[in-house]
């Protein structure tokens, strides 16, 4: 087991609770950080386990299973990353919106207030007692990644593991104490500095200051590596995939190449990473995530994400993002989609769809017009509830893994347009019909209402989304061809567009507030060539960004 170079307690804490855990069910562990020397940070001695790290140097370089704790990427792991590259299994737990979902099982969840929470989350799927130790571990990442609980991505569901934690027999106000509060005189004199040194931007609502490595020095602390920068002008390396005669795309492998340069036998050149939109066909029978993690491998790309969940059983047209393409993504969500499909009349599952468990089987006595008038009821604005098996959240949970647990817990309803719902053909109890809806409208509930107005029950027996906007099914892929890469300028061409000047073009590619541009919701901003900037929404005097794109290097 590993976690990241200069860990905070939510790295130790998750390796070591997780290590705990398999040790007390007979598990041998090896953990280890990648500092050189190995130097622990002050509070460490109250975590339980330390006997369990072992130096960098030592770490088993070829592992048959290799387990990460909150590392956003493989940079993160300096010198244990050949071990990670070259483990048979890596099992990558993380919860950092910017990982770049390494490994051969992921484990992400960027909505977990800390790596220890979905830890203790494994901890439980796993099964067996929490012991002390593991507990005492993981408050110690949980109370540091909330910032003692006050940070936005805590939950109720954080606070209930917390009290569960709390339990266990552990001095929980010290190890904060330890943890925020027992800072050494040079700290405080290094606070001071940079306290004394504020600068106040009002326009911009910023508030900085700074430090030197001299005032390191001065304070008694030492000089710094400059390893943040040198993470910025590195070049991270992509997932390893498994495979004869592959190893990983390097800067070095790319120079030899265009220098025409002789290249090792058996090497495969990788290409870069696209960024753009692609447009993928979703086969039946896996997850949305499952085409991420399939278009990620195949590009090579550190970051892609994906407009508008399809279920499982759900065929049809996906729009990914990749690389700065996915901050924009969101801005789909409001687009209408198309779909068509077929509900069976006189049956009723768990999900809705053909997926669940069936619940009730009633007679079938009604006519085509009447199955007609059922769906047009449907048209127009209305609200509608989430089903119990949704990714939806309520309190912090997904209401799908409450409802495997036999809990039954009720999202608030949602606003909704459904622009048409129509049959198209019947063979007997089965409905074909096409649908024209907002972004997050249930199709499955629609065919479960209409079924209930008929007295019959009904369910999604096929659903195959066709559009979302403009873009269409017809132009795209399957998840491993991937295809034409569109331009990112494609996300933003159903948004007002504005284009700035060069003076003001500059000060937005900063962040800056603008004048307001009278514009009602987000919009796309421009330089005076063309090139898309990023989004923007007017608030009273202002104009605040949404997303600002970062310039290609």
């Amino acid at each position: 087991m590993a976690c990241h170079v200069n860990p905070d307690a939510d790295a130790l804490g998750s390796m070591l609770g997780l290590a705990h855990h398999l040790v007390a069910r007979g598990t041998e562990i090896t953990c280890s950080f990648p500092n050189n020397p190995p130097n622990l940070p002050r509070w460490a001695d109250m975590l339980p386990g330390l006997e369990l790290l072992v130096p960098p140097n030592r770490f088993p370089r070829s592992p048959a299973l290799m387990v990460t704790c909150d590392c956003a990427s493989f940079d993160r792991l300096g010198m244990l990353e050949p071990s990670a590259t070259a483990a048979k299994e890596l099992i990558w737990i993380d919860h950092h919106r910017s990982s770049d979902g390494s490994g051969t099982i992921r484990l992400v969840d960027p909505d977990s207030s800390s790596t220890c929470e979905l830890v203790a989350r494994l901890i439980d799927e796993i099964g067996g007692e929490l012991t002390r130790e593991s507990a005492l571990c993981l408050y110690a990442g949980l109370v540091t990644d909330t910032g003692r609980f006050q940070y936005e991505a805590v939950t109720s569901q954080t606070l209930r593991l917390a009290a569960r934690l709390r339990e266990h027999d552990f001095d929980h106000a010290r190890l904060s104490q330890v943890l925020y509060e027992d800072n050494g005189a040079a700290y405080l004199r290094l606070v001071g500095r940079a306290l004394s040194r504020l600068q106040e931007v009002p326009e911009a609502e910023l508030v900085w200051t700074y430090l030197t490595q001299g005032d390191l020095v001065e304070s008694g602390v030492g000089r710094a590596r400059p390893c943040g920068g040198r993470r910025r002008l590195r070049r991270r390396r992509p997932p390893p995939r498994r495979g004869l005669h592959e190893r990983t795309w390097s800067r070095r492998d790319d120079r030899a190449s265009r220098a025409g340069a002789p290249r090792p036998a058996g090497h495969v050149v990788r290409p870069r990473s696209v960024e753009g939109l692609l447009l993928i066909d979703k086969p039946s029978g896996i997850t949305s995530h499952d085409v991420v993690a399939i278009v990620r491998r195949a590009t090579h790309a550190k970051k892609v994400g994906h407009a508008g969940t399809l279920d499982p059983m759900a065929t049809g047209l996906l729009v990914l993002g990749s690389g700065r393409a996915t901050r924009l993504l969101r801005f789909l969500g409001d687009l209408p989609k198309t779909y068509e499909g077929t509900f069976r009349l006189g049956v009723e599952t768990t999900t809705l769809d053909a997926d669940g468990d069936v619940t009730t089987r009633s007679p079938v006595a009604v006519t085509d017009a009447e199955i007609a008038r059922a769906m047009a009821a449907k048209l127009g604005a209305s609200s509608q509830r989430p089903p119990a098996f949704s990714a939806v959240k309520v309190g912090g949970r997904k209401l799908y893994d409450a409802a495997r647990r036999g809990e039954m817990l009720r999202a608030e309803p949602r606003s909704i347009t459904v622009a048409r719902f129509e049959p198209v053909a019947r063979n007997g109890a089965d409905v074909d019909f096409v649908a024209v809806v907002s972004g997050g409208t249930y199709v499955r509930v629609l065919a479960a209402d209409v079924g209930s107005a008929l007295g019959c029950g009904a369910h999604l027996t096929r659903l195959r989304r066709t559009a979302i906007g403009s873009f269409l099914v017809s132009d795209a892929n399957p998840p491993e061809a991937v295809g034409e890469v569109i331009p990112i300028e494609r996300a933003v061409e159903h948004l007002p567009r504005l284009e700035l000047g060069r003076e003001e073009a500059r000060v937005a590619r900063d962040g800056s507030i603008l004048g307001p541009a009278g514009i009602q919701g987000p919009y796309a901003v421009f330089d005076p060539v063309g090139s898309l900037i990023g989004i923007y929404r007017d608030d009273g005097p202002k104009a605040r960004p949404e997303v600002v794109l970062a310039r290609l290097a």
